[in-house]
């Protein structure tokens, strides 16, 4: 089985379909959609009032199982790099601690040590405080937006 991982993807990082690719599988899970639709659409008697309307309306239902397919996928995708940046972090923090308490470990180790955990959390700091300022700007535009109205 192929990995999925990239072959210059740092440790732990696997490799993020383009956007590209991913247009193409939901537009290819649309297509699969609407045919399996239509095969069972055909199943139906010739003298079936709903063969006709149903068969003009596997294309729009193509299209909506394929922006369903697409969101899902995104949806997947947000959640498992959430997980992993969860567990990465906690990892290096679990690491990182038991490296402090190792009654072997040299002060000038655990002194590296420190100083990784430190930029560790200036930078958990740094990503967190933008997040707010990018929320507060949003929030500002739309109580213009609103004043505006």
């Amino acid at each position: 089985m192929p990995s999925s991982r990239s072959s210059t993807a740092p440790f732990g990082q696997s490799r993020i379909p383009s956007k590209r690719r991913r247009g193409v599988g939901a537009g290819l899970s649309g297509a699969v959609a609407g045919t399996g639709i239509t095969y069972l659409v055909q199943l139906l008697p010739e003298n079936s009032p709903y063969k006709n309307s149903l068969l003009l309306a596997i294309p729009s239902v193509s299209v909506a199982l394929s922006v369903a397919a697409l969101f899902c996928y995104k949806e997947i995708v947000a959640t498992w790099l959430k997980y992993k940046e969860t567990s990465e972090k906690e990892e290096f923090l679990r690491l990182a601690e038991e490296r402090l308490h190792d009654a072997n470990a040299t002060p000038e180790h655990k002194n590296e040590v420190r100083l990784k955990l430190e930029a560790f959390q200036t930078s958990e700091l740094d990503r967190s405080l933008n997040r707010v300022k990018s929320l507060q700007e949003v929030r500002a535009k739309v109580e213009r937006s609103n004043a505006n109205a």
